[in-house]
């Protein structure tokens, strides 16, 4: 059988009611110190949770709001960087044109345009853009063969030609290359 301590006990046992001697009244108790209650301000929990709610949707509208403005900058920046990126180009095409005036006008067209070549190609290696190899045999996934051809020369479904090139940028293809096909006699 399991004891039980005097302290558990005595925590067990009900208030008796207080004896007030026979010529004593009992005294009503006293609403002063305690806060009046009115049903009319009473908290409405349903209105509390009315109001949170709110509270809440236009927390989430306004964080929804500042990230949509954030894409919308950084989008932005992205296209102010890529367009600093590309004046040293327009100035390069420029000066090819003013030169391709010239008597030797030529030589300097020819000059201007292989160097913006040049720049162009390192601007899109420093986004990460590279050409698609078309060496080899065709792989659908990066090539588009627009023509084909009889060959003894190549072996089928090997490529003879780039049309047009392609590119990849980490691994995403941007656009893919446009190759002559050999195919079997």
């Amino acid at each position: 059988m399991k004891r039980e301590s005097s302290a558990t006990r005595e925590a067990d046992k009900v208030p008796e009611p207080r004896q007030t001697p026979e010529n004593e009244q009992p005294q009503p108790t006293s609403h002063s110190d305690a806060p009046e209650e009115h049903p009319a301000k009473k908290a409405d929990p349903t209105k509390e949770l009315t109001n949170q709610l709110q509270r809440l949707q236009a927390e989430f509208d306004n964080y929804r709001k500042r990230v949509e403005q954030e894409a919308t900058d950084a989008k932005e920046r992205g296209k102010v960087e890529a367009v600093k990126e590309l004046l040293p180009v327009i100035d390069a095409l420029e000066l090819a044109l003013t030169h391709a005036n010239t008597p030797e006008g030529k030589d300097a067209l020819a000059q201007g345009v292989a160097t913006i070549h040049s720049q162009l190609k390192q601007i899109l290696e420093r986004l990460g853009v590279h050409a698609i190899a078309t060496e080899g045999m065709v792989d659908p996934r990066h090539h588009e063969v627009y023509l084909t051809e009889t060959s003894d020369k190549h072996p089928a479904n090997s490529i003879i030609q780039t049309l047009q090139k392609g590119y990849t940028r980490n691994g995403t293809i941007l656009r893919t290359a446009k190759v002559k096909a050999a195919r079997a006699q």
